[in-house]
């Protein structure tokens, strides 16, 4: 297993990491991101922001590619999908 952190740049001043959030929605030209243990106060981005990230999220939810995870030091690897065929 490999020890992989899912960090996103919402802007020049957020990073976030996906492993601490419950919900992202997109209504109304706004973004919104829940964290786990804070439903009650989202982060909330709106106009371009909000439609640059989503357009992010809802790409990397839809892609069929295989994930590539670089870790420091180390070469890239591979996750196969789940339709590879297994060797």
């Amino acid at each position: 297993m490999v020890n992989k952190p899912y960090l996103v740049r919402v802007d020049d001043e957020i990073i976030i990491n996906l492993e601490n959030v419950t919900t992202i929605a997109h209504s109304e030209g706004r973004l919104l991101i829940c964290f786990v243990g804070d439903l009650d106060n989202p982060l909330i981005l709106v106009g371009d922001d909000a439609q640059a990230m989503w357009i992010y999220f809802s790409s990397q939810m839809m892609s069929f590619q295989p994930l590539k995870i670089t870790n420091p030091g180390r070469e890239t690897l591979d996750i196969p999908n789940s339709t590879d065929e297994q060797h």
